[in-house]
């Protein structure tokens, strides 16, 4: 099971510098303001990917060309939605 799980890894590596190699990703760069802004839920394309605070550095978001959603949510206030092509 472990080996599985590291030959899956191993595909995923490939595939993300295979990626950055043809540059077909880009990446979003999210800015808050405020701490409320900064310690909202970020989702994209339906699947959540960390606190806006969070994304950055290691953690930044790289996305394929394409059209995706992005969303911003804060319990509490409404929802940010955006949908970016690129």
């Amino acid at each position: 099971m472990t080996a599985l799980f590291a030959q899956f890894c191993l595909y995923i590596a490939v595939a993300v510098a295979s990626a950055q190699s043809s540059k077909v990703l880009g990446e979003v760069k999210f800015e808050g303001a405020t701490k409320v802004e900064r310690d909202s839920g970020v989702w994209v394309d339906g699947g959540y990917v960390g606190y806006l605070k969070e994304l950055k550095g290691d953690k930044k978001v790289l996305l394929l060309l394409g059209e995706h959603q992005i969303a911003v949510r804060q319990s509490g206030y409404d929802d940010f939605m955006q949908k970016n092509r690129g």
